[in-house]
């Protein structure tokens, strides 16, 4: 994030997060993250799939957790777009059709990759690996072939 305002309110988004998690515990986090309109698009995944990732969800350590939506917070993670120019390798951006908000970031980094692609995976979020392990498997294989 480079805009001052968008940092500091994704921080302050965290620190909700953090708070909900050391006083209400890592199960009700849980369930209150799954809530979150990003992951909406999971809603239609089988149940035995939803309950694997729920369960590795529910094995983090919570203060662990915490300590990382701390300091990996976008609000707190330095603004890098003016290196992205400066990549000489090639990038793989890779967005879910559903994930709007993501959608943009790539298609605005992409403009300032050298050697950089973008993949929309079709039935997917925010979450893509989890939600269409096919077509990034499509992707990595194809990615591989280039080599």
């Amino acid at each position: 994030l480079v805009d001052p305002e968008q940092r500091e309110q994704r921080c302050q988004f965290d620190h909700v997060w953090i708070q909900k998690l050391q006083a209400e515990g890592i199960a009700s986090f849980a369930r209150a993250w799954e809530k979150l309109p990003l992951w909406s698009s999971q809603e239609s995944l089988p149940t035995d799939l939803l309950e694997k990732q729920r369960e590795q969800r529910l094995a983090h350590d919570p203060h662990q957790l915490a300590h990382a939506l701390r300091a990996l917070s976008t609000g707190r993670m330095p603004a890098m777009w003016h290196q992205l120019e400066s990549l000489t390798m090639p990038v793989e951006l890779v967005v879910g059709t559903g994930d709007q908000k993501y959608r943009a970031i790539a298609e605005a980094m992409i403009e300032h990759l050298p050697q950089a692609s973008f993949s929309l995976i079709d039935e997917a979020g925010h979450n893509p690996i989890l939600e269409n392990p096919a077509a990034i498997r499509a992707i990595l294989t194809a990615s591989k072939a280039h080599e």
